[in-house]
């Protein structure tokens, strides 16, 4: 597409082509945005499946779910989806814990993401099943793995079923009604709601249309991932850029090492997170790199992962942009370290990319600095504009201590 430029199509599926993808290009082809200004109400048309009916979740009432995700960003996106239904649940962080846990508990149902440090989900499900009183405990894989050789693999470890990422939260539901047994829950106390979110970290709601474009991110699809509900939509952002600030420097480390198994298990974690967020470019580069590893298309691995970089940094700038705003004169760390760290990194390679990320760094600063940090920021544009990059690292270093300061305040300017 690149060689033949602007084409006459409606939309671009990348295979392998997941449900969420398809759902999308289907919505670019069949309901382009552009209809919403004909006045017709579209509130329904970009929703995705959301969680089973008021009926079906009552039946989850009581219910205990061990959790088992290493993945930060996947991590919170589970239990926000999983706190619709009043159940209790539990984390573990790797396979091995998985294992104690499960051994020590009392569940109902094992949520068990496949790929984990220390022990992963296919041995952590096997070890489960030696014990005596465990083999009958419902344990469901939740992964991005989603060929038919991984079901089976997933059956093979003793897995009664498997959910894809990424979650269509009705599906979840839908299999956690199937597998938990009801006759469990009868007289369960029911675990407290869950505390609401802090007043000060909730922003208006308001249109996509609101967010600023970022090339790759359809906003309709991530406000609808949380409901239209801006504030979790900004703490969702906020994690991302917080799990994967450093995956654009790892993915390169590990090309430019020749370590082919980081770099699939990097695409694999993008693909399956980016879709959250709406940012249907990014699951499209990952997949497309994870195949080619998975297929040994080696020739194509140097030009999968520049692309993947390429459009992970677009992903992590604009969500950069949107965490920033979780909280009036809050600005999200991670958000912030993101871009400080990929204006030193093209700072010190020369390249011209360093005034966009100075743009996307005074955007998240914008009306929030004053005093040392405006100057260090004054410093840092003149550098920049100069064209006299090495200079420019003082002040940058400047600017990132100053706001890695636990006690310094950015104060708004008048």
């Amino acid at each position: 597409m690149d060689e033949q430029g602007e084409l006459p199509v409606d939309a671009f599926l990348q295979k392998p082509v997941g449900p969420a993808l398809l759902y999308h290009s289907l919505l670019q082809a069949l309901r382009p945005p552009q209809s919403q200004a004909e006045g017709a109400d579209t509130s329904l048309r970009y929703r995705l499946p959301r969680a089973g009916s008021g009926a079906d979740m009552a039946r989850l009432d009581g219910a205990r779910i061990l959790l088992a995700e290493d993945n930060a960003n996947n991590r919170e996106v589970a239990l926000d989806f999983l706190a619709a239904a009043r159940m209790q649940v539990d984390v573990a962080f790797n396979g091995v814990e998985a294992v104690r846990m499960a051994q020590a508990g009392d569940y109902d149902l094992v949520l068990m993401d496949i790929q984990m440090p220390e022990m992963d989900g296919l041995d952590a499900t096997r070890a489960i099943r030696l014990d005596p009183r465990l083999r009958t405990l419902p344990v469901v894989a939740m992964t991005a793995h989603a060929l038919p050789s991984d079901r089976a693999l997933s059956r093979q470890a003793g897995m009664n079923d498997h959910v894809t990422k990424p979650i269509d939260p009705g599906l979840l539901f839908c299999t956690l009604v199937k597998w938990i047994d009801p006759a469990r829950l009868i007289g369960r106390p029911l675990p407290p709601p869950p505390a609401p979110e802090h007043a000060a970290a909730r922003l208006p709601d308001a249109p996509a249309a609101a967010l600023p474009p970022v090339p790759g991110i359809d906003w309709r699809i991530a406000l609808d991932n949380v409901d239209g509900q801006h504030a979790r939509l900004q703490k969702r952002a906020g994690s991302f850029v917080r799990e994967y600030a450093q995956t654009p420097q790892q993915l390169r480390d590990a090309l430019d090492g020749g370590d082919l198994p980081r770099l699939q298990s990097l695409a694999h974690n993008l693909k399956s997170s980016a879709a959250y967020v709406g940012a249907f470019a990014l699951v499209n580069s990952a997949g497309r790199l994870e195949l080619s590893l998975r297929d040994g298309q080696l020739a194509r691995v140097g030009a999968d992962s520049a692309a993947l970089v390429a459009a992970a940094e677009t992903v992590l700038a604009g969500l950069a942009r949107v965490a920033a705003n979780i909280a009036p004169g809050q600005i999200e760390p991670g958000a912030l370290g993101a871009v400080i760290a990929r204006l030193e990194r093209h700072l010190r390679s020369d390249d011209a990319r360093a005034e966009d990320a100075l743009g996307q760094l005074d955007a998240l600063l914008a009306g929030r600095a004053g005093g040392e940090l405006a100057a260090a920021l004054g410093a840092l544009r003149r550098a920049v504009n100069d064209i006299e990059y090495g200079a420019a690292l003082a002040p940058l270093a400047t600017v990132a201590a100053l706001c890695a300061q636990p006690d310094h305040r950015l104060e708004e300017n008048t």
